[in-house]
């Protein structure tokens, strides 16, 4: 029973994994509809677009408040979902469709974030040198940086890259 449950788990991650940015953008598109709408006096439509929004941009939200609940962790997943029920149950449709999708547009902006802070410190580790010049009892050895130890003497090349901290003994250079 518990692997069946952890399956149905990943499935529902998959799930709003797979569909988070569409959903977002539909939540959007029916907090739109539903402020024209009721701009226009639809009360009703702009009522249904609002509940619509909410239900596409709350339930990812519910579904993890959930999820951390199971876990015994009170998230902001949980206190938004409480904000959105209290605010359905007070009749304030609109702003449930707001919360719900400014959260979502937010872990959206987060994600991209986190994307592209990931990307960048992958650069900073592959443009790492692999390579570092020893010199041991006058003659230069190429070692992999790693197995560089303290007190180790490196020769570094101009145009190289230094493979690790260390001082200058002898001669003299520009690092950027």
């Amino acid at each position: 029973m518990n692997k069946r449950k952890k399956r149905i788990s990943k499935k529902i991650n998959k799930f709003f994994k797979t569909y988070f940015l569409p959903m977002t953008i539909l939540g959007f598109v029916f907090s739109i509809l539903g402020i024209v709408f009721k701009y226009l006096s639809f009360d009703i439509t702009s009522m249904v677009c609002f509940l619509i929004a909410t239900l596409f941009c709350g339930l990812p939200i519910l579904v993890r408040a959930l999820m951390a609940l199971k876990q015994r962790v009170v998230s902001i997943e949980l206190l938004v979902s409480i904000a959105v029920i209290g605010a359905i149950c007070i009749k304030e449709f609109q702003e449930c469709a707001i919360v719900t999708f400014l959260f979502q547009f937010g872990m959206f902006l987060e994600q991209k974030t986190l994307d592209k802070t990931r990307g960048a410190i992958k650069d900073l580790v592959d443009m790492s040198p692999k390579k570092a010049n020893k010199i041991v009892l006058g003659n230069i050895e190429e070692i992999d940086a790693d197995m560089v130890n303290v007190g180790d003497m490196l020769a570094v090349r101009e145009g190289e890259m230094v493979a690790c901290d260390g001082i200058i003994t002898k001669g003299s250079g520009y690092f950027m």
